[in-house]
């Protein structure tokens, strides 16, 4: 059953490949406009805040979603898994990756700091932030250097450093698990903790099996020597 459903998957990315990369693009313009249009909204006091604050709520849940599938490439390779699926995710990790950023920066935008520019020009000052809200901005902060770097000429700058760099998703994962969690759990916390538990288990295993002796192929027996007529 999964067999047939990881061949679907394949098929249909790789007969749309193209087709799904420009519905990312298309997704990032919708970003951007509702980012305008969510300043503008806060800025004029306009009676639609609570529309944003839903969309900004829906925005976290999809920016960890999306975080997970740019890890998941990485994580079943080190379990050693070799089907289909992997380069499926590869093939679409880097925009995985960058709407992670997108969706996690309008959640952030729209939920927290919108508002609280709002409260703080209204002169009733800046609100402090809340453990969990600071979990997540350390999350926002470590995931900007790895969207920035998301591309053809990073990756070739960098060289080793960019791997290297984008190895702080092994805090990143922590970082949201917490920022989750700390709001009272729930499935995505379950989750995001799963994942983040799978990561430390998956180097784990990579280290034990990294030097592990690989058995030498079987020797094909000598043919028998043939007897003289």
């Amino acid at each position: 059953m999964w067999k047939q459903i990881e061949d679907a998957l394949f098929t249909f990315s790789a007969a749309n490949r193209k087709t799904i990369i420009q519905l990312f693009y298309a997704g990032y313009g919708v970003l951007i406009v509702l980012f305008l249009v969510a300043t503008f909204v806060f800025g004029f006091s306009l009676p639609y805040t609570n529309i944003f604050y839903f969309l900004g709520k829906g925005a976290g849940f999809a920016a960890a979603g999306f975080f997970v599938l740019a890890i998941a490439a990485g994580l079943i390779r080190r379990f050693g898994y070799s089907g289909k699926l992997f380069p499926l995710l590869i093939t679409y990790r880097r925009h995985f990756g960058i709407s992670c950023f997108l969706f996690a920066f309008f959640h952030a935008y729209v939920v927290r700091l919108l508002p609280s520019f709002v409260l703080a020009f209204q002169g009733f000052g800046f609100p402090p932030f809340f453990p969990f809200e600071l979990f997540g901005v350390a999350a926002l902060l470590l995931l900007f250097p790895l969207f920035v770097t998301s591309n053809d000429w990073s990756t070739k700058r960098m060289g080793k450093w960019w791997k290297r760099l984008h190895s702080l998703v092994y805090v990143i994962v922590w970082l949201i698990f917490f920022h989750v969690a700390v709001q009272g759990g729930g499935l995505m916390a379950d989750v995001l903790g799963l994942v983040a538990a799978l990561e430390i288990i998956s180097l784990i295993y990579r280290q034990l099996t990294k030097n592990k002796p690989v058995a030498p192929p079987p020797v094909p027996p000598a043919p028998a020597p043939q007897q003289a007529k």
